[in-house]
């Protein structure tokens, strides 16, 4: 059964990536961003010219994502924003990197940053199918809104600071506050860095990041999640489950980790774990197709052919004209005849 799935699923990629080598050829762009931070005395001069890296980095990514979109739409994907921004991250290389310190009379330091980067499409279209439907990223969007958080919240900091300065005020407590963002900062760069490593299916790395992002942040249960899907890239499942049993202590709504676990179930071959997980998944988030993708292949296992069915047509409605996803319902019907 495993065999014959997985040389038709081969055969279907095939067709995709000759279908996209006959469409249009790779390309390569050229994008410049900038990124600007102004630093005050009590924060950390090399993790502020991140902030003003990571600022220019978006700046490029923005610019390229609307170019990655359009070529999604030429070769028909359906794809959301997430996906694209994930996508132009993974592709995209810094070719160069300078950077600007200016004292101010204020005491503060502004850094600026700017960088050349190239976007090279040859692998775009691999990775915007999302490896098989069984990519297992971290919740981006959740990544975003920390992202967002953190840096309203260094602000306002930042601001107490400066009128308890004026007032001749303490602000020492403020100084812990702010390292504690320096400190979720960096880890959610780490957990941005992951994204670019699953493209690479560098286990690895992904697991080194993992252990760093929990490390510079306990609470953030992405880090235990990339921990768990390192572990279990290199066929480490118990330890993985571990990883996972941390993330899901931290944060239960997250669909994702009851995905990934899934998966590592579907590797050790305990099909039915793999769907009360993937279950688990799709009712956090109905839309998850991933998670269809993956209890249709748990089903398959089990030659539970009908149910298997029912999930890859029900995926179908979220990513109509998919090839794989139409590739494994033939398959499908052929065994349910």
């Amino acid at each position: 059964m495993m065999d014959i799935l997985n040389t038709m699923l081969k055969i279907i990629i095939s067709i995709i990536v000759l279908c996209g080598c006959s469409d249009v050829e790779a390309e390569t762009k050229i994008y410049h961003g900038h990124g600007e931070y102004t630093m005050s005395d009590y924060e950390t001069p090399q993790v502020a010219e991140q902030r003003a890296a990571a600022y220019a980095r978006k700046n490029i990514i923005e610019q390229a994502g609307v170019y990655v979109r359009t070529y999604t739409r030429t070769q028909n994907m359906q794809v959301t924003d997430d996906e694209v921004y994930i996508a132009t991250n993974s592709v995209l290389r810094i070719i160069n990197k300078d950077k600007k310190i200016k004292p101010l009379n204020s005491g503060e330091v502004h850094i600026e940053v700017n960088m050349t980067a190239e976007v090279d499409t040859s692998g775009l279209k691999d990775i915007l199918k999302n490896d098989n439907g069984t990519y297992t990223g971290a919740n981006y969007k959740e990544l975003k809104n920390d992202i967002l958080r953190i840096e309203c919240e260094s602000d306002a900091i930042k601001k107490d600071i400066s009128a308890r300065k004026k007032l001749n005020k303490s602000f020492e407590e403020l100084k812990i506050e702010a390292k504690v963002r320096e400190r979720e900062f960096l880890a959610n760069e780490k957990v941005e860095e992951c994204f670019r490593e699953y493209k690479k299916k560098d286990y690895n790395k992904i697991l080194e990041l993992g252990k760093e992002i929990i490390v510079l942040n306990p609470k953030n249960h992405l880090g235990y999640l990339n921990a768990g899907n390192g572990y279990s890239g290199l066929g480490m499942y118990d330890k993985a489950f571990e990883q996972y049993m941390h993330a899901l202590a931290l944060n239960k709504e997250d669909a994702n980790v009851f995905l990934d676990r899934g998966i590592t179930y579907f590797q050790g071959k305990n099909y039915h774990k793999a769907i009360l997980d993937f279950s688990k998944a799709i009712k956090l988030n109905g839309e998850f197709v991933n998670a269809y993708y993956c209890r249709a292949a748990s089903y398959a296992h089990l030659k539970e052919y009908k149910r298997a069915l029912e999930d890859v047509e029900y995926a179908l409605k979220f990513r109509p004209n998919d090839m794989q996803l139409e590739g494994f319902m033939a398959w499908l019907c052929g065994n349910t005849i």
